[in-house]
């Protein structure tokens, strides 16, 4: 992994300690002295420097937390990119007195001596390998074709979109990754088909009942609606909410039903769904059952009515 190292001018007697320090950890690092000649435009030096690293220590002392550059260095850092992933990890060594930091410090680390730095680098080591390995695949999708991890790509191979996914995750990527017209992903991998993956991406800390803010529809609900079955089995195996409501008053039993899917329906019924739920129009399950024909849904509905 790289770091790149922005020390302040009355700092940079630290800098051979600081080379020696990344040396010992086979860290590569890039180091800038920083003054009041990096101005904040947008085709600054800074912001250059910004946009060829994702790690970046900072080396200052108190008192500098009042100039400009510092900042806006962490409210560059905080921002996120399409994916939901941070736009570069900053930490501090911070000298100076030991007064009370500003709060909005209280997202990063900082170190107040070189122990501290030490314990930091040590307790980041594992992930920093993880991150090695993660640069090296994108570099590898890169060469064969495929997009950069920005969000989950979607190339209709199985295989590959789980490595994909996978990339996405362990770069940061949010598991509840939500697009710009409010579909989760986990209801957009749905929605194509990509079942398989929904498992992995639960199993990641997505949430199973996440609303997509286009159709009012949650995973279970999506899975439902196109007929997939084993997949309907699995959501709630993970702990799906078998009878959240869409704004039209549809749960996953009416969907299930309305678009045809019988063998769907049965087992929301037989996994408990509430067949007596009636939607904006006043239909409930069985009534779309008898529309539909659904004749053996039906009569299993009237003897779940009658336990």
């Amino acid at each position: 992994m790289k770091i790149s190292v922005l020390v302040t001018h009355k700092n940079k007697s630290l800098i051979p300690r600081l080379k020696d320090f990344f040396e010992k950890r086979f860290v590569l690092s890039s180091f800038y002295l920083i003054d009041s000649s990096w101005s904040l435009n947008g085709e600054s030096r800074l912001v250059g420097v910004l946009k060829s690293s994702y790690d970046f220590l900072i080396v200052c002392d108190r008192e500098d937390l009042s100039s400009q550059w510092i900042p806006y260095i962490t409210g560059f850092s905080q921002e996120k990119d399409n994916g939901g992933i941070r736009r570069i990890n900053t930490i501090f060594l911070l000298g100076g007195n030991r007064d009370v930091l500003p709060r909005w410090l209280k997202n990063f680390s900082v170190n107040r001596n070189f122990a501290d730095l030490n314990r930091y680098f040590e307790n980041i080591k594992t992930y920093w390998h993880r991150m090695d390995d993660v640069v090296a695949a994108n570099r590898f999708l890169e060469i064969i074709g495929y997009d950069k991890l920005a969000t989950p790509t979607h190339v209709g191979d199985l295989e590959k979109d789980i490595m994909l996914l996978e990339l996405f995750l362990e770069r940061g990527g949010d598991p509840n990754f939500v697009d710009d017209k409010g579909v989760p992903l986990i209801c957009d991998i749905i929605r194509k088909d990509e079942g398989p993956l929904v498992k992995h991406l639960i199993n990641r800390g997505c949430n199973v009942n996440v609303v997509a803010g286009d159709r009012g529809t949650t995973p279970l609900m999506e899975a439902s609606s196109l007929g997939r079955t084993e997949l309907v089995k699995l959501l709630i195996e993970m702990g799906a909410d078998l009878n959240h409501a869409s704004k039209e008053g549809q749960t996953a039993l009416i969907l299930s039903i309305g678009n045809r899917h019988e063998e769907t329906a049965r087992i929301l019924l037989e996994k408990g769904a509430d067949p007596k739920h009636r939607d904006q129009l006043g239909m409930d399950a069985r009534k779309y059952a008898q529309l539909y024909g659904f004749s053996e849904i039906a009569e299993l509905i009237e003897e779940k009515s009658d336990d």
